[in-house]
């Protein structure tokens, strides 16, 4: 085979193959995405837990304090996040109608300049040349 094939054959291939590895990943969300949330966690706490080694000099303790240590932080990120999205709920009806005006003003800005009509559905975009 000529130099110019060669390259050609493992251009390819290389290709192929990183499309079938990120067919792969996609397929491997559902287990790869906990996994590697647990690796960066315990990677994050992995200077803590040593800094506590040298302090209480024991390493089984050291490492439950961490894991304890993630735990709080992941149950308080939880608290923050279920605040703000009650937080949310609790004022939809004031901004539903903070926003009222600015949807209007939207859909008569599409009406005007796109080719919507207000007797379809809004969805129903007409044929072109008809």
């Amino acid at each position: 085979m000529s130099r110019g094939l060669t390259i050609g054959v493992k251009v390819f291939m290389l290709v192929l193959g990183l499309y079938f590895f990120f067919l792969g990943l996609a397929a491997a969300k559902g287990f790869l995405a906990p996994l590697i949330l647990a690796l960066v966690l315990a990677l994050v706490v992995l200077p803590a837990t040593r800094k506590l080694e040298q302090i209480i000099h024991h390493r089984g303790i050291s490492s439950m304090l961490g894991t304890l240590l993630i735990f709080i932080f992941s149950l308080a990120f939880l608290v923050l996040c279920s605040m703000q999205v009650q937080s949310f709920f609790n004022e939809w009806a004031v901004i539903k109608q903070a926003m009222a005006p600015e949807i209007e003003s939207f859909k008569s800005f599409l009406f005007e300049h796109t080719p919507l009509f207000l007797s379809k559905p809004w969805f129903v975009v007409p044929a072109m040349g008809k």
